[in-house]
């Protein structure tokens, strides 16, 4: 009899992943220069709300994950607007670098948009990488002779730290959400902020700061000659349909809603979940009233300073109780936690 987890691991794989897009934003010329694709279950024949996300975490290959992506963006190029140089950033394994395959999905991504669009392979290291394997060595050879480049996620957290940077050929670096949270309050965060930039400068690597969630952070950043940004201030992960519509929109950095705004003027309307949906997460991981508050105002997009002001609670509070339920539920972040709503939804 086949293993009933392994069976739940291949229907995900193969039937219930589409491609999301992070826009990601350039400050100066108020345009969006480039999306990050992720992967997103958005329905399934069996309930998976109670194991999600653990199985992904445990069980989906990522190595078949990236080619469901590749694929799928692939079909979809001839339906969105693009512009020329527009930049497609792909999540990788890093061990994915040795494999054949890549190279040649790589490929048919570059003939298939006629070389008019830019190809990241963005680094997703939660593991030791053997860098000195001559495999891996020789993958990086071929990638680098097509023009795609290289970018490491989440910088300075887990695996993906500074001696990737000395080992690998890297065009870009991700300044995690991690980093991004508590700006501009925190000295620690800046001082960190001020070493990535200074790696950057010597090295001639490009950086994006991810998971800005505030007008105060993006200015900041931008003080600082970060430009290139990314994360819910601008927008969630988006579908294809909602990605050719938002790549005519025009930004202004100093018409943001910022955060002094009451939170029912911040609040975006692509973040409408039913009340239920909260109701019965809180009810299933027995999330405390506090936890559930909080929950409850990042479904909406709502920051965790701007939950402090709302709430008059301190922010490490605040903080706390999210991380808490995320334990909980068993999602890291706020993209999981809404990608997990989505998935209750589309089983409900």
């Amino acid at each position: 009899m086949k293993n009933k987890q392994y069976d739940e691991c291949h229907v995900l794989n193969s039937e219930s992943f589409e491609p999301y897009f992070q826009p990601i934003i350039d400050i100066n010329n108020d345009r969006c220069i480039g999306v990050e694709v992720l992967a997103r279950l958005v329905s399934t024949e069996h309930s998976f709300a109670s194991i999600f996300p653990t199985l992904l975490a445990t069980y989906v290959e990522q190595k078949e994950i990236t080619r469901i992506m590749f694929d799928k963006v692939i079909l979809l190029l001839k339906d969105i607007p693009f512009p020329h140089d527009f930049k497609l950033s792909f999540n990788i394994p890093a061990n994915l670098l040795s494999e054949d395959w890549l190279s040649i999905v790589c490929d048919d991504f570059l003939r298939a948009c006629n070389n008019n669009l830019k190809l990241i392979l963005e680094i997703t290291e939660h593991t030791s990488l053997s860098i000195n394997n001559d495999s891996i060595k020789s993958g990086l050879s071929r990638l680098n002779n097509k023009n795609i480049q290289i970018a490491l996620d989440d910088f300075g957290t887990g695996y993906s730290n500074i001696i990737l940077v000395k080992m690998l050929p890297v065009d870009i670096i991700k300044i995690p959400k991690d980093f991004i949270d508590q700006l501009p309050n925190s000295k620690i965060d800046s001082a960190i902020i001020d070493s990535i930039i200074n790696l950057s400068l010597h090295a001639s690597i490009q950086l994006v700061a991810e998971g800005v969630e505030s007008a105060k952070q993006s200015h900041y950043l931008v003080n600082k000659g970060i430009n290139f940004q990314q994360g819910y201030y601008f927008s969630h992960p988006i579908n294809s349909s909602d990605l050719a519509i938002y790549l005519n929109k025009k930004f202004s950095l100093y018409n943001q809603i910022d955060n002094s705004m009451p939170c029912t003027e911040k609040h975006n309307s692509n973040f409408k979940f039913p009340q239920s949906l909260l109701v019965k997460c809180a009810n299933e991981f027995n999330l405390s009233g506090r936890e559930k508050e909080v929950l409850t105002f990042i479904s909406k997009g709502v920051s965790v300073n701007t939950i402090s002001r709302i709430k008059h609670r301190s922010y490490k509070t605040i903080w706390a109780h999210k991380k808490n339920a995320y334990k909980k539920i068993g999602v890291k972040n706020d993209a999981d936690f809404i990608n997990y709503l989505h998935v209750l939804a589309s089983v409900l």
